[in-house]
């Protein structure tokens, strides 16, 4: 279960009518920007997924694996332009 995309993917709520949710890009904004300014986001992180269900389940997908590849790859199960999200995100 991909916990960023929508329609029995719970999270993001990403795609809906080819459309990625403004409100989930803005929030990860928010995120991003927070552990920017943090001197150990990894930590930040873990705590924060004990503390999230949505977060945990992010990291359970990740799963030791290299999180760039995981994004690449479940852009591309959903039929989500990665580059668009990337966009979204700067």
């Amino acid at each position: 279960m991909n916990p960023f995309f929508k329609n029995g993917r719970p999270g993001m709520q990403a795609r809906q009518q080819g459309r990625i949710d403004p409100q989930a890009v803005s929030t990860v904004k928010g995120m991003i920007s927070n552990l920017k300014s943090v001197s150990n986001p990894e930590m930040v992180i873990n705590r924060l997924a004990s503390q999230n269900p949505l977060l945990g389940n992010v990291m359970r997908l990740v799963g030791g694996r290299d999180p760039r590849q995981v994004f690449y790859a479940e852009c591309q199960k959903c039929g989500v332009d990665p580059n668009e999200v990337i966009n979204m995100l700067k």
